[in-house]
């Protein structure tokens, strides 16, 4: 039965498809590392004819409330620490689909001659998350004697998915240059907190996730560009921030992290608060 499920999966496509059908993050860590090695022989894109999945299929055991019932308490807490590792395992849980859901919903509209190349980009950024969802989960299992699952998680990152499933132009805004950009923003001070708790190997990881996660807004920012058809792309990016996110965007801003992604500060700052 694994045997013939194997030959199945020829393309990443169908791998994108199988991982958001999976219903563990861990099965959805293991497809994206296999489809990772197996780069090489996989096609783009599918020959059967397959339906875009709405939503992925997710964790049965993770319990999603609303985001003001998630609490985070601070960092140089043992407590704040256990919030804060189960609310970036959930988001990096989320991420793996999210950097699926990309290649799935809209790999079939980038030019033929981008295509390898933006396959190859979000693959990279699916397995990176997979990588982080492991990281955390081992040290809150080793460290916390916690798992994935045993405190509340949100959903908002999906809801943004859903609200962009239209436009890969939206959705690499929205995702990748609106929400992943903020997570640069509180990354610093947050490293910084769980240092002075003492937790050098925690503040290690995070440093390590957060230096990652500045290449993943980097490629929003180069395939927005790549993508748009406006010839303004400031305007652009605001239509798009003022259409699809609601409110302000938040500061302060980690100017050093957004300047190493190349976005420019004209994309973000006049729609701050």
């Amino acid at each position: 039965e694994i045997k013939k499920m194997k030959k199945k999966l020829d393309n990443l496509i169908d791998y994108g498809l199988a991982v958001m059908q999976a219903n563990t993050t861990e099965e959805k860590v293991r497809l994206t590392k296999e489809a990772m090695k197996r780069r090489k022989e996989l096609s783009e894109l599918s020959n059967n004819p397959y339906e875009k999945p709405k939503e992925p299929a997710r964790p049965t055991n993770v319990n999603i409330v609303h985001p003001t019932k998630v609490k985070i308490r601070s960092p140089k807490s043992t407590v704040g620490q256990k919030d804060m590792l189960h609310f970036l395992a959930h988001m990096e849980s989320y991420a793996i689909d999210i950097s699926w859901s990309i290649l799935v919903n809209f790999g079939d509209e980038v030019d033929e001659k981008d295509r390898k190349e933006f396959f190859d980009d979000w693959l990279v950024v699916a397995d990176d998350e997979a990588n982080h969802y492991t990281w955390l989960t081992k040290m809150m299992k080793d460290d916390y004697h916690m798992q994935y699952g045993d405190l509340n998680a949100h959903a908002g990152l999906w809801q943004s998915c859903e609200e962009t499933a239209h436009s890969l132009e939206a959705r690499l805004v929205i995702l990748h240059c609106v929400h992943e950009a903020r997570g640069l923003d509180v990354s610093p001070a947050r490293i910084e907190k769980v240092s002075q708790s003492g937790n050098e190997a925690l503040a290690k990881l995070l440093q390590r996730i957060f230096e990652e996660e500045i290449d993943h807004v980097a490629k929003g920012v180069k395939w927005f560009k790549r993508v748009t058809k406006s010839k303004d792309l400031t305007a652009a990016f605001h239509l798009l921030v003022q259409k699809h996110f609601r409110g302000k965007l938040k500061k302060p801003f980690h100017y050093a992290s957004r300047d190493l992604a190349e976005m420019p500060r004209e994309w973000y700052e006049p729609l701050s608060s």
